[in-house]
């Protein structure tokens, strides 16, 4: 009865998985280039405060008194900012001339060599 429900062929069926590795210089990496982006993102968002302050300014909305207190509070923290995105980027940038100049490219995954 079940070979005329079912049928009589064999099927065969392969289950692959795939799992990437990464080392941990690629992860510590990957995390340098989140926390530039969360910095860039971050000293943007002041920026944008910065310049709506100007707008109420411009509007009459504020004094300029208070326009120049919260500016120059806002300029201090986007310079904060800037440091910590130089420092990190910095660190970045030498972690990868480390990189080259112990003879490792980009070619195997990119295809294109670093010169």
């Amino acid at each position: 009865m079940d070979d005329s429900v079912f049928g009589d062929e064999v099927v065969t069926s392969t289950a692959l998985y795939f799992r990437f590795f990464l080392s941990i210089e690629d992860l510590k990496k990957q995390a340098g280039y989140d926390a530039l982006r969360i910095e860039k993102n971050s000293l943007n968002k002041i920026k944008s405060i910065q310049v709506a302050i100007l707008d109420d300014l411009s509007n009459s909305e504020v004094g300029f008194k208070t326009w120049k207190k919260l500016d120059d509070s806002y300029f201090k923290i986007a310079s904060k900012i800037k440091e910590r995105l130089l420092f990190k980027g910095l660190f970045i940038f030498n972690y990868e001339n480390r990189v080259r100049k112990i003879g490792v490219s980009r070619k195997s995954t990119t295809g294109k060599t670093d010169n």
